[in-house]
């Protein structure tokens, strides 16, 4: 019995739009179907649709709320300023009567959509900053709404802010906290996935009733209008929910977005919290029949313009290419820091890969002498940049050499001498290794499982060469103070016994370019992965950014999309989500 339901939920989320629309033709011929959908009973069901959302949401979502706070009070900001003031505007660019007004500035004033979230996945944009902003705007709305109407529509009628803000609270933030409650209680209980997956089904049948009794209050004042009154609110509507997309857009450009970012605050901006529009118009200005209609057909239009929205920039997104060059950072991206292994799943993505004409290189900050955990993949390996960017090369020709001035390099051998702590070095051709209290054997032997450090040269030999990379083993509090001394040089650390050090101007990012350039490839078309605080170059200057689920929490924030963690498919996952492994981009 559970099975059928499971599917049919999965139908009614994949064809939201459909059935509202449906269900809007039908009452308009049978008004009597949704009649009972007033007052009470459609705040209630509202009440339903947040607790269906609140069911959802885990501690981890509230989270990003504190580990985002810029991103998430950009979004905010944007959120209720740009749809109550293009709201505002329209009002009177259409003159609209005062019905017709206080329903499309009610829709403005309102939060985010819940299934915003689910469009900025499927356009592959981040779905946790998504899931933030939708929280923030939702917990704001008790406040902001009310606030925002007062300033928009006092003077069309007299609004009842203290009223709106304690059924805003009873509607939304309760049974959402009381969701979230459950979640947390009970997520562990072997049946609450299977109730969980029924949920969005049951979000889009009370949608539907919403609508279906909107329909049913304006129903005379349809037909004796006729489709004239549809059709000048539906142009409202349009301009509205259009313009927030674009101008939701370009917040995130002024704010320096990446391209995952802007696509998901376009979303959250244009697609607003309608149903909860519906309810307060049908609460606070029932002598106004008439401004649940904008209301009702944002519902609907919402998701429609969602859909299509995010089918743009998929569309977007296969034009631009159809193959990639792909980045790899190998410890904790490729290789598993658990096995030591490049899981299975990696291994048959990279060939799949391979095989659909796309291109694979490696993006480390290990040296070549010590890249020996990759032979069941290195006859897939296009090229390599290797010394977190400092020697790139494909084949036998050096695309890129970035050399640490020999002054600095010296200064810090000798600081690693004076103060104890090991150290490698990474010339051109060789490696030497300075371990005096065995954190390098510790580390790079036993926890990383790294070969070859056995044919380490002389320092003094080593030195002779021209220095790509240093290593030096000490905690992160000294960092800082050596780089001071050290004013040709950028650090890059991987892990929180060590840092990378080389040239200022080699990092995994110009790595990414100059490999690009060396074989004409349009830096846009690249996808790199990574985990560390060396990668995070990379992670900005790719087409596509991918932090994988064990990564630092900077880095996620750096990247397009997060993946699942290395040991858990994470590589695989990520592939078929951007269809290099698949026929077509983000499938679940």
């Amino acid at each position: 019995m559970v099975k059928p339901l499971q599917n049919l939920s999965r139908w009614l989320a994949a064809h939201a739009s459909l059935f509202i629309i449906a269900i809007a033709v039908i009452t308009f011929f049978v008004p009597e179907l949704f009649s009972w959908v007033r007052g009470t009973t459609q705040t209630v069901i509202l009440g339903i649709i947040m607790l269906t959302m609140g069911l959802t949401l885990t501690t981890s979502d509230f989270r990003i709320l504190a580990h985002r706070p810029l991103d998430i009070l950009i979004g905010a900001c944007a959120q209720f300023l740009i749809m109550p003031c293009v709201a505002w505007m329209l009002v009177r660019v259409f003159h609209l009567e005062p019905a017709l007004a206080l329903g499309i500035l009610l829709v403005g004033c309102c939060p985010g959509g819940v299934s915003s979230n689910i469009m900025s996945f499927l356009c592959h944009g981040d779905v946790a900053f998504s899931v933030g902003m939708t929280c923030a705007s939702t917990l704001l709305a008790p406040v902001m709404t009310p606030l925002l109407m007062e300033l928009t529509a006092g003077q069309i009628i007299e609004i009842d802010a203290i009223g709106m803000f304690l059924n805003i609270l009873i509607v939304t933030i309760i049974p959402v906290g009381i969701g979230c409650f459950l979640n947390y209680t009970y997520a562990k209980r072997k049946v609450f996935p299977t109730l969980q997956s029924l949920m969005p089904g049951v979000s889009v049948i009370a949608l539907a009733c919403i609508v279906g009794g909107v329909i049913s209050t304006v129903h005379d004042d349809l037909v004796s209008r006729g489709l004239t009154l549809f059709l000048w609110t539906f142009a409202v509507v349009f301009c509205h929910n259009t313009l927030g997309y674009i101008l939701g857009y370009t917040a995130g450009r002024l704010a320096k977005f990446n391209k995952a970012k802007k696509r998901t605050i376009s979303i959250e901006v244009g697609m607003q919290n309608a149903g909860l529009a519906t309810v307060l118009a049908g609460t606070f200005f029932a002598a106004q029949p008439l401004a649940v209609l904008p209301c009702a057909i944002s519902c609907a239009w919402h998701s429609i313009s969602g859909t299509i929205l995010a089918g743009l920039f998929l569309r977007f997104d296969k034009r631009r290419t159809n193959k990639y060059a792909l980045f790899f950072d190998i410890d904790g991206t490729l290789v598993s820091f658990r096995t030591h292994q490049i899981p299975d799943s990696t291994i048959e993505a990279l060939t799949q890969a391979k095989a659909n004409g796309h291109k694979v290189f490696i993006a480390t900050g290990r040296p070549p002498i010590i890249i020996t955990n990759l032979g069941s993949i290195e006859h897939l390996i296009d090229g390599y940049v290797t010394t977190n960017g400092a020697l790139c090369y494909v084949g036998s020709h050096v695309v890129a050499c970035q050399a640490i001035p020999e002054a600095e390099a010296r200064l810090l051998v000798d600081d690693a001498v004076s103060k104890g702590y090991g150290l490698i070095v990474v010339g051109e051709r060789d490696v030497a290794v300075l371990d005096p209290q065995g954190d390098v054997d510790r580390i790079f032997r036993q926890e990383l499982a790294v070969e070859n450090l056995d044919k380490a040269q002389p320092l003094e030999v080593v030195m002779q060469q021209r220095i790509l990379q240093m290593t030096p083993f000490f905690p992160e509090r000294y960092e800082q103070e050596l780089m001071s001394r050290l004013p040709n040089c950028v650090a890059g650390r991987w892990h929180p016994e060590f840092v990378d050090i080389t040239g200022s101007g080699a990092d995994k990012g110009k790595g990414v370019l100059a490999m690009a350039n060396y074989l004409g490839l349009d830096p846009r078309n690249t996808i790199a992965f990574g985990d560390g605080g060396n990668d995070i170059s990379m992670i900005r200057t790719a087409g596509i950014g991918i932090a994988m689920g064990n990564a630092n929490e900077q880095l996620k924030q750096e990247a397009d999309y997060v993946t699942t963690a290395v040991d858990d498919n994470g590589v695989s996952n990520a592939l078929r989500h951007f269809g290099v492994t698949s026929l077509d981009p983000a499938l679940p």
